[in-house]
């Protein structure tokens, strides 16, 4: 699971760093989904 979330987080730093303003408009609200699911993940697993 860990392995996963890093992997995508490695992904977005990837995208985020295009020249593309959509991409990186889009990839800011991955982040943003992905950052408050980790969040469920912690609360669950503490």
């Amino acid at each position: 699971m860990l392995q996963w979330i890093d992997s995508n987080l490695k992904n977005i730093s990837l995208v985020n760093t295009s020249s593309n303003a959509e991409a990186a408009k889009f990839v800011q609200k991955e982040k943003m989904q992905h950052a408050s699911q980790v969040k469920k993940l912690v609360r669950y697993i503490n």
